[in-house]
């Protein structure tokens, strides 16, 4: 996160990709993105989650089940397993406190 000095008065608070920091314009290309474009991106996609958990967990479920066997290691898919079941909890709390 960055404070971006404008040619005004105002500062605005924006975000900018680490790589683009610390590497510049070459490693990088992505633009600086506005926190209050950032923020309201997030409200309406974590909205859109709360609406249609079901769907989203369905989805994520079979995401990670797909990326768990590509990896069959047993220490792995126990910690995603545990992860998995955090998340749901997750949602479901944010979604009742919204």
């Amino acid at each position: 996160m960055l404070h971006w000095n404008s040619t005004n008065a105002s500062k605005k608070v924006v975000w900018q990709c680490k790589t683009y920091v610390m590497d510049g314009k070459d490693a990088c290309g992505a633009k600086a993105v506005d926190e209050n474009v950032l923020m309201h991106a997030f409200v309406r996609m974590f909205n859109g989650i709360c609406e249609d958990r079901q769907s989203f967990i369905k989805t994520m479920t079979a995401n990670i089940e797909m990326i768990v066997l590509q990896r069959p290691d047993v220490r792995e898919t126990e910690a995603l397993a545990i992860s998995v079941v955090n998340g749901y909890a997750w949602i479901e709390k944010l979604s009742w406190e919204v």
